[in-house]
């Protein structure tokens, strides 16, 4: 068999062509290796260019009358300035009829709303007697699928309101109505003993 194969090959002997082939297979690797350096730099790049998009466009976003949190802000500044912002038990009633008349407004259909509300005992009561309340709303919705969008983009401007889940369903999948389960959290700061 040996016969058979090149000069080189039979100088070389079997260890020496597998130590060729090596070597060969070494150089065509390090020419792909610098190939795909040349790949991953190029994503790394966009991967930044990417994330220094999003963080202007999120720092655009940023209402103009808005002050950042620094980071030498305390958590306990942190907390009383959020409880400065949450609505007051007086203004409840109005948010809550806020959340209702927005979906009226815009053509969709609420058949029902469920509504628990309980004081949150995580968070001590204040020396003047309030304490953080948490009502928490189930509503089912019908409408087109952009008409729902919509009013769920336009719940988050509603102050003291969070978004804790949406569940859309499309029946069909030729039409754009959905059915959507909308769960919210209403929180205010208040003395009341039962809302």
């Amino acid at each position: 068999m040996m016969h058979r194969l090149p000069r080189v090959v039979q100088r070389l002997g079997l260890p020496g062509a597998l130590g060729l082939l090596a070597m060969g297979l070494a150089v065509y690797l390090q020419h792909d290796m610098a190939r795909l350096q040349t790949d991953l730099d190029r994503a790394q790049q966009e991967a930044d260019q990417v994330r220094e998009g999003l963080r202007q466009a999120s720092r655009d976003r940023q209402p103009s009358g808005s002050a950042e949190i620094t980071p030498a802000l305390t958590p306990t500044l942190a907390w009383q300035a959020l409880w400065q912002r949450l609505p007051p038990a007086t203004q409840r009633m109005t948010l809550q009829s806020q959340v209702w008349r927005s979906a009226q407004t815009l053509g969709l259909q609420l058949p029902s709303l469920q509504v628990q509300a309980q004081q949150e005992t995580w968070v001590p009561t204040t020396a003047d007697g309030h304490g953080l309340w948490r009502q928490r709303m189930q509503l089912p919705v019908e409408g087109p699928y952009d008409t729902v969008r919509a009013w769920v983009q336009a719940l988050q401007h509603v102050p003291g309101l969070g978004i804790d889940g949406l569940d859309v369903q499309r029946a069909d999948p030729r039409s754009d109505g959905v059915k959507a389960q909308v769960r919210l959290s209403l929180w205010w700061r208040g003395q009341e003993v039962r809302p």
